[in-house]
């Protein structure tokens, strides 16, 4: 006899039944988790939502994994390059600089600022060329971070590969340009938007893609979400970006289907592998159904390509980062990315190493060789779970397209500064999720480490670097002569340009070639966060007391009762003082002698807390316990406990960074 048949059928609403049972009379949706994009997960799906667009399918026959590269310095690009390149990765992700992205050479006056801001100040191709010369043979796709400056870079990253004689028709350059991406990160592009499109478009028509693959445009989540926005914002912008992209080129006579071919998704991924990988899905579903409103009945595959997030890397406990970038690269992987770049996990402290480049480059090869998570083709289709979440993040990332739209596309919203609004807004939500640990960090905000060994980088982000590499830049650039170079052609430009480059022209040469017009609006500008920031500022506050002092701040935790109505407080509060640098330890109320002169928390059950709670806390004020906090939420006897001398609560769900602030400070201001 089968042994399903012993089973009676459960229906939907006999499981509600039996799941409000055991609540205590609580509805079942109060399992529901509420996002930060709006949407809920709830604790089961039992049927998937239809989804009208075909399904995700990669563009390429197999996962490319290309590591960032940003160091200023060329010689540490090359090394760099070598090393993966020898050490199994096929493609590499090159950021150029703001200097060159603003097309400007090292011995620019503003040059030294940009190279501050980070990102590396190759501008000339045979630099560019001993940079990739090591590691160009075995790659296969070449992605560039160029903002508007583009098709200059392009020119000199062409004539880079020709001097080094690869063979380029098996090798895809992904070149970057990107003005709405520009605007964002930069608050400005170097000409006026619509030459920039025009030369763009030129450039793209020019290019033969048989013998010179090339995806031109790339539509950049990676910003908005390092400054904060959730996945749902970060689709909207990659869909409003892409479309800008279409409009644009298409304007200046492009084909559609060539329009929308050259068009890469740049996105980033982070921890929550659920939603990182639903909203993954839901790029491809959208643009695909953007690109049918179009008119493209058979629309090119969607090209992306994702990037661990800079945004959830900590600088405390520094370890963990390999977890949390295994986890964005396995959404990375099983969500469809054709272009994957780990992130070394001590990238947040400084330039990271060779070995820690390594580790985060085998992430990535183990998961595609070993793990094969590279082959099947969406997985996910079929969940119920992940369909109904890929339908929910785009049904809200939707909306959130149509206001951007309803307010003249992407770009007057960045003008009038709308979409810098919504990002701030979904920051801010994000830094209270973060305070209130509903957005845990482990390492961090919870069971974070106070016995950990430091860990010390060279940052050459410091000006001291910066001015030593601006040096450099200046004394190797090469004297052209004073007239200027030939104005950029109508029909054979980029030609001429990619000639100029090969004859060593510089950035800025390049840029002058090109007889560009008008400036581009100026806007705010969006600056990146960590999610880990507010609680490492109180770390690094408390280590300079101890360091001071020769010993760490100490919070007494002050119990009434049994271990077994105190300890589950105590661990509770331990961790979390602990998220701020504090060491803890714990006494019994008896035990405590006068002047405690320090920062104090009762510790125990709600029980005891009703009944001696006050007694208790005006006790510990007598023994001079400042700041006086209270693990433990009882809204019934709190103005009490307040009047008995308690200035600040512990409990789940409360904002711990706030709280620690005021400890922190008290600490600070004591002689």
């Amino acid at each position: 006899m089968p042994t399903s048949s012993s089973f009676r059928p459960v229906s939907f609403e006999d499981w509600s039944a039996a799941v409000e049972a055991e609540l205590d009379g609580r509805a079942a949706s109060s399992l529901h988790t509420k996002l930060l994009e709006g949407v809920s997960v709830r604790p089961l799906e039992v049927s998937a939502p239809r989804c009208d667009a075909p399904r995700a399918e990669r563009s390429g026959p197999a996962v490319v994994v290309a590591p960032r590269h940003a160091h200023p310095d060329p010689e540490a690009v090359r090394r760099a390059v070598q090393d993966d390149a020898l050490g199994g990765a096929t493609g590499i992700f090159l950021q150029f600089g703001r200097a060159c992205r603003f097309g400007l050479d090292g011995d620019h006056p503003a040059a030294l600022e940009h190279l501050v801001e980070g990102g590396t100040a190759i501008g000339q191709a045979r630099d560019l060329a001993a940079a990739l010369e090591l590691g160009a043979g075995r790659l296969e796709v070449f992605a560039f971070d160029a903002g508007a400056n583009a098709v200059p870079l392009l020119a000199l990253v062409e004539a880079a590969l020709a001097s080094l004689g690869t063979d380029r028709a098996r090798q895809v350059v992904h070149a970057g340009f990107d003005p709405v991406g520009a605007l964002l990160r930069d608050g400005a592009v170097p000409a006026d938007l619509d030459f920039l499109w025009t030369e763009a478009a030129r450039t793209l028509a020019s290019i033969d893609p048989t013998t010179h693959p090339t995806k031109l445009v790339v539509a950049d989540g990676t910003i908005v979400h390092a400054a904060g926005a959730h996945a749902a914002l970060e689709l909207a912008v990659l869909w409003a970006s892409g479309l800008e992209a279409f409009d644009r080129l298409t304007q200046e006579g492009i084909a559609p289907e060539v329009a929308a071919g050259t068009i890469v998704f740049r996105t980033s991924v982070g921890r929550d592998v659920f939603v990182e990988l639903a909203k993954l899905r839901a790029l491809r579903l959208g643009w695909q159904k953007i690109l049918r409103a179009a008119g493209l009945t058979s629309a090119p595959p969607t090209t992306v390509h994702a990037c661990v997030s800079s945004r959830i890397l900590a600088r405390r406990d520094p370890w963990v980062n390999m977890l949390r970038g295994t986890g964005a690269l396995w959404s990375a992987l099983l969500g469809g990315a054709e272009v994957v770049t780990p992130a070394a996990w001590d990238e947040a402290i400084g330039e990271p190493d060779g070995t820690t480049r390594r580790i985060a480059r085998n992430q990535a090869l183990v998961l595609l060789e070993e793990s094969h998570l590279g082959g099947p083709v969406d997985p996910a289709a079929g969940s119920y779970a992940l369909e109904r979440l890929t339908r929910d993040l785009g049904e809200a990332a939707w909306s959130m397209l149509q206001e951007i739209e309803s307010e003249g596309g992407i770009v007057a919203s960045i003008e009038r500064g709308s979409l810098q609004g919504r990002v701030r807004a979904a920051a801010d939500a994000r830094i209270e999720a973060v305070a209130k640990r509903r957005e845990p960090i482990v390492g961090v905000g919870e069971f974070p480490n106070l016995e950990e060994n430091e860990v010390v980088r060279h940052n050459v982000r410091d000006r001291k670097s910066a001015t030593s590499l601006a040096d450099i830049a200046a004394s190797s650039r090469r004297m052209r002569a004073s007239a200027p170079p030939p104005a950029f052609g109508k029909s054979e430009g980029f030609v001429e340009l990619r000639t100029l480059a090969a004859r060593n022209a510089t950035v800025s040469e390049l840029g002058r070639a090109l007889s560009r017009r008008g400036e581009g609006p100026s806007v705010e500008r969006l600056r990146s966060m960590r999610d880990a920031a507010p609680f490492e500022r109180l770390r690094d506050r408390v280590d300079r007391l101890a360091r001071g002092r020769g010993k760490a701040p100490i919070v007494t935790l002050v119990t009434l009762g049994t271990p077994t109505d105190y300890r589950p407080r105590t661990s509770y509060a331990s961790n979390a003082f602990a998220a701020a640098g504090f060491r803890t330890v714990t006494k019994a109320l008896e035990e405590l002698q006068a002047p405690l002169a320090g920062s104090a928390c009762l510790c125990t059950s709600d029980a005891l807390l009703t009944s001696d709670g006050v007694r208790a806390a005006k006790e510990l004020r007598r023994l001079e316990a400042l700041p006086l906090v209270v693990a433990g939420k009882l809204h019934a006897i709190e103005h009490e406990l307040a009047q008995a001398g308690v200035t600040q609560t512990l409990f789940a769900g409360g904002d711990l960074v706030t709280l620690l602030e005021v400890l922190v400070a008290t600490e600070e201001a004591r002689p």
